[in-house]
């Protein structure tokens, strides 16, 4: 199959950003995040910051859900663009999308939260750790109750291509998604 999108999808920190900008570079395909709509939404919301995105996040409703997911299917559909998206993998199925799920080690991904500052600078890896968990609960619990109780965006079957991004370089990561590109 001929693919016209890339959708990254994975763990809290595993690697999805730093994925997508390269990818978007090398295609010249626009680049969306979920999250991005996401903190979008919240800083309209909260511009001073006074309730914490992962807050935020957790109190949105189905509606709110369906609609962003809706909103991200449509632009979707368009072709050459490449996401960050953790439920697509569920409403794309059918399409031609390249899926592709990143993972790697709890403290590899506490490690570089640490070093981008992205929960600021004086957390722990312990704490950031338990920051991370307590999204990838939230994900999976916000999934199933969009997509029903069996669905987890973590099932290695959904995806055409899973990367340990601890493992591999940044490199090895564009080169197996390249070849799976089929241009």
């Amino acid at each position: 199959m001929a693919y016209n999108t890339i959708i990254l999808s994975g763990l809290p920190g595993s690697g999805k950003s730093t994925l997508l900008k390269n990818l978007a570079e090398i295609y010249n395909w626009e680049k969306y995040s979920i999250g991005d709509m996401w903190r979008a939404r919240w800083k309209e919301e909260y511009p001073r910051g006074e309730v914490l995105f992962e807050e935020f996040w957790r109190t949105t409703t189905i509606e709110d859900n369906r609609r962003i997911n809706e909103e991200a299917l449509e632009i979707m559909r368009r072709g050459k663009t490449i996401w960050d998206s953790r439920f697509s993998v569920y409403y794309t199925r059918n399409l031609p999308i390249l899926q592709v799920f990143l993972h790697t080690d709890l403290r590899v991904r506490a490690q570089r939260a640490i070093e981008t500052s992205k929960y600021g600078k004086d957390k722990t890896e312990e704490e950031i750790a338990e920051i991370l968990t307590a999204r990838e609960q939230d994900e999976v619990r916000m999934g199933r109750t969009l997509y029903g109780a069996d669905f987890d965006y973590r099932f290695p079957n959904l995806y055409h291509l899973r990367l340990d991004s601890s493992r591999l370089s940044i490199d090895k990561e564009l080169q197996m998604i390249g070849s799976r590109m089929n241009f």
